[in-house]
């Protein structure tokens, strides 16, 4: 198959790649992997690739890298891919690689380029699904967290605003979006001392029951919630 079909056959690996990955164990994540290390041989080393194969295969191992703190392997794959991506207009592929990277700039705190890729994506988001998509609103909850980082907590809190407002005109409050809209508007409030409104925010927090990511904004709700208590309390 491969000397028929290439391009078929990286298509074949890169989605098994996909499928192993998402099973979401270090084992799985490893075997996708090796996967991904092939394809990119193969690619690289082949007459004929497409090089919008080469660039989806580079942008899923500079994600790879990234989730397993590799920054510095993980950051020239995502850029690379970057660059094919805008260059052939390739919006659905480069909405991906940008999460990629996106994830690798808040993880290193550069928070420039952090704003700068969550933005872009968040115009690309728009182009490919609409503002009124909980896709979009996803991406306006990861923007309000980067300002936050930043410190700017105005710009913050109209994202996340934003965000909690077209999750609930589009129904899903029972989404994980609307889980993380809810945490960043209640970090957001907290941070600017105003303890009566994030305690809102958190007791939504520590109600939710969608995923094993909930568990974990539970956690911080129910710890966010016992600082609330003690500034509420003026305790030291």
């Amino acid at each position: 198959m491969l000397e028929e079909s290439p391009n078929r056959y990286l298509q074949t690996l890169f989605d098994m790649a996909n499928r192993l990955a998402s099973r979401g164990t270090k084992k799985y994540e490893e075997e996708s992997f090796k996967l991904l290390e092939e394809a990119k041989t193969i690619g690289d080393f082949t007459p004929g690739i497409e090089v919008s194969m080469q660039a989806r295969i580079n942008s899923q191992m500079g994600m790879a890298y990234v989730k397993n703190g590799t920054f510095d392997k993980g950051e020239p794959l995502l850029k690379n891919a970057y660059e094919t991506q805008k260059q052939l207009g390739l919006l659905p592929d480069l909405q991906t690689t940008l999460t990629g990277l996106a994830l690798l700039y808040g993880n290193t705190r550069v928070t420039d380029k952090w704003i700068d890729v969550l933005r872009e994506k968040i115009e690309i988001t728009r182009k490919l699904y609409g503002e009124n998509s909980v896709i979009y609103a996803h991406t306006l909850g990861e923007l309000a967290a980067a300002q936050t980082a930043i410190g700017d907590l105005t710009s913050a809190r109209t994202s996340a605003t934003k965000c909690l407002e077209l999750t609930k005109t589009l129904s899903h409050t029972n989404s994980a979006t609307y889980l993380l809209c809810l945490h960043m508007a209640g970090s957001i409030a907290l941070l600017q001392g105003n303890f009566a409104e994030a305690e809102k925010y958190f007791e939504k927090t520590i109600q939710g029951n969608i995923s094993l990511s909930s568990k974990s904004q539970a956690y911080i709700g129910h710890f966010a919630l016992g600082i609330i208590h003690a500034k509420k309390n003026n305790f030291k």
